[in-house]
């Protein structure tokens, strides 16, 4: 028996990893993760890519239907007394047009609020561009402030809801500007594309020249860090 025993010590003692085959499992180990980090990484992103696109979807729908329910006129921001944003107001308990999980872009890894959300244009300078794009910016002396609809000549080339972002702050914004401003601005934050909905209500992912040569004049904005590059 103790020979026997002796035999199955010995056994077992030779199958166990030398140091230097240790080693080389674990530099396996991690070539192979540097690998598929990567592919894990971009297939993330793209997944956060369509879930924001589906959340414009949901977002213009939303306008849409009020726009619908109210004389073709969609909001960007009311004081109802106090100021509010487009997708506050439409997710409150009176009007609920929408859920306010919708509003947010999840590559911005950002809560809902009300002033942090996708951005909804704030496109009051288009007027100058009315013979092209449609007088449609319609505010009040209270501060409301909405979109007609009915008045917009090329809807399906007018985007209005966007991925956006607060250029000082570094955070979603739910309004963007014009080339007036270029502290909210929309956000290239899907690899230097954004997520776009148009007045129709289709969804479109756009790059720089996409922006540069629709007929919005349009300011973009590509964040990384703590810097930001102006196109």
């Amino acid at each position: 028996m103790m020979y026997r025993n002796d035999s199955v010590n010995e056994k077992l003692r030779s199958r166990n990893f030398t140091l230097t085959e240790l080693l080389i499992v674990i530099a396996i180990i991690a070539i192979l993760a540097s690998l598929l980090l990567p592919a894990l990484n971009s297939a993330r992103a793209r997944a956060k890519t369509i879930s924001c696109a589906g959340n414009l979807k949901q977002c213009m729908a939303a306008e849409l239907i009020y726009a619908n329910d109210y004389s073709e006129h969609m909001v960007v921001r009311t004081f109802t007394p106090d100021p509010v944003p487009w997708s506050a107001f439409l997710s409150n308990k009176k009007h609920f047009y929408l859920p306010v999980k919708a509003a947010v872009c999840p590559a911005t890894e950002t809560e809902w609020s009300p002033w942090r959300s996708l951005g909804i244009t704030w496109s009051e300078n288009i007027c100058n561009r009315k013979d092209e794009v449609g007088e449609f910016w319609s505010g009040v002396a209270s501060g409301d402030a909405f979109l007609c609809v009915k008045k917009m000549k090329k809807p399906a080339q007018t985007y209005l809801i966007a991925d956006s972002c607060d250029t000082e702050e570094k955070i979603p914004s739910a309004l963007w500007y014009n080339r007036s401003n270029t502290k909210n601005v929309i956000h290239l934050i899907h690899k230097n594309r954004a997520n776009a909905a148009f007045a129709d209500g289709h969804v479109s992912s756009s790059g720089v020249p996409d922006f540069r040569n629709s007929i919005l004049n349009t300011q973009v904005i590509s964040l990384e860090s703590y810097y930001y590059v102006i196109f």
